[in-house]
């Protein structure tokens, strides 16, 4: 291999690995901050108190982390233009799985696999207070947030991919105006002679 192919390797696994650490920090911060704004909108005129705006966000972080991410990848997209970036959501889902599959259980629990999926699966979890989180809350926002949030940042890279794609071949393509009507181009030795002394004038 060269190292010009070296060199677009390297660049395309620091980009990756950034991306991920992206994902899984600065797409949450994003999402808990969107959930604070949204909060705000919707009660305009209400005191922010801290656990009721904890509550909003968490028993909707599913939506607000997908929306996160997908702003986030979008906006990534513009500077790295790179297809490597729709498959951040990889390292996520393997943890989670690997998560699901090693769950414990307590020996008085009936368990299957469906039940663990919804144990880590959710659109949120409202299972919080100011001195209390439980454990599928906890398990939850390590292992299932940085999956919805990596899901959110690919799905955001794809449609902007799409879309330069789309947009470059729209562009591509000649403008009804710039066609050149046979009918209207008429060559000098074909016009009638009529018109040749006129044009000789």
């Amino acid at each position: 291999m060269t190292r010009q192919s070296w060199r677009r390797i390297l660049v395309e696994a620091t980009g990756y690995i950034l991306c991920v650490f992206v994902c899984r920090y600065v797409v949450q911060f994003a999402a808990s901050e969107a959930a604070h704004l949204i909060y705000r909108l919707k009660y305009p005129f209400a005191r922010i108190d801290s656990t009721n705006l904890a509550h909003f966000y968490v028993d909707n972080w599913l939506v607000f982390t997908l929306l996160a991410g997908i702003a986030c990848g979008s906006a990534i997209n513009s500077v790295w233009r790179s297809s490597t970036a729709t498959l951040v959501w990889i390292p996520s889902f393997c943890l989670l799985s690997q998560r699901i599959l090693t769950h414990a259980h307590s020996v008085l629990a009936a368990s299957s696999l469906r039940s663990d999926i919804f144990y880590f699966v959710s659109t949120g979890c409202g299972e919080i207070s100011d001195f209390y989180i439980s454990q599928r809350c906890t398990e939850q926002l390590e292992f299932s947030v940085p999956f919805y949030a990596a899901v959110g940042f690919s799905a955001g890279t794809l449609i902007s991919l799409i879309y330069r794609q789309r947009k470059g071949q729209s562009e591509s393509l000649p403008s009804p105006d710039s066609s050149d009507d046979p009918a209207e181009t008429v060559d000098e030795h074909h016009q009638s002679p009529e018109n040749q002394g006129a044009t000789g004038k």
